[in-house]
């Protein structure tokens, strides 16, 4: 065991010094790169303060080398940052900073504005749902009711069928060699309705009998909408499912 912690405690000392290496090499890099350029403004000593930006010991001021000083080789022209690289101003083309040294950049207020983007779309969405089905004449399903069994033509015999299938043994001497397995229908309704609201006879078939196929979806259905995971709309004939709104942020 001794030997053991000797040969970690050697092996976190030479990890620590390379990484003083590292950083050592880093600032000599950045020292050596930043030595032919001054500050546009004055005339100023240029230090790396960060990832992709440099400022001057003399006025302060801040810029990025790799747009102020780095020139594309396909076409002789200045760079400008593209979210998430650098490239020609004049062709467009990708364009590798010398004023990186292992770092890479990414414009996070773009990334930023796409999530906000998304989650208003969401948003909306969910509100133009809600407005059709309104405008449809349909009653909306409350949160402590059952959806109708008779919105859905045929489903209210089959579940029947199921359910005396469930109790099977007693007639025929053995169990139903078919279970029904409710988390493979609740993980398939849960990934069908994270990007949009979809329609009960949409929802994928887990079973090639379609009669009890539908009644084990519905069964699905009603649970999780008793458990607040998905919100249940009447649809003309079908049912309009999406996920509850508390849980739709986090698609």
């Amino acid at each position: 065991m001794t030997q053991n912690n000797a040969l970690l405690d050697g092996l976190g000392l030479v990890v620590g010094r390379l990484e003083v290496l590292r950083e050592w090499v880093r600032a000599f890099y950045y020292e050596v790169l930043l030595s032919g350029h001054a500050c546009p403004d004055c005339g100023g000593r240029l230090v790396m303060t960060g990832p992709g930006r440099a400022s001057c010991e003399a006025c302060h001021s801040s810029l990025d080398p790799t747009v102020e000083f780095q020139q594309s080789p396909c076409c002789g022209a200045s760079l400008v940052f593209r979210r998430a690289h650098y490239a020609c101003r004049q062709c467009g083309a990708p364009v590798p900073s010398r004023f990186l040294f292992d770092e890479r950049l990414f414009d996070a207020a773009y990334f930023s504005g796409r999530m906000r983007e998304s989650r208003e779309r969401r948003r909306l969405e969910i509100e133009e749902l809600r407005r059709r089905v309104a405008e449809s004449r349909s009653g909306e399903l409350l949160a402590s009711d059952v959806p109708e069994l008779d919105s859905i033509p045929g489903l209210a015999d089959t579940l029947d069928s199921l359910s005396r299938s469930a109790f099977s043994f007693g007639e025929t001497g053995c169990w139903d060699d078919d279970p029904f397995v409710m988390d493979a229908y609740r993980e398939v309704i849960w990934r069908g309705v994270c990007e949009d609201a979809v329609l009960f006879s949409q929802l994928p078939a887990l079973n090639g009998d379609p009669r009890r196929d539908r009644a084990r979806r519905f069964m699905t259905l009603v649970f999780m909408e008793q458990e607040r995971e998905v919100d249940l709309t009447q649809y003309g004939n079908d049912l309009l499912v999406m996920r509850h709104e508390a849980d739709a942020e986090g698609c």
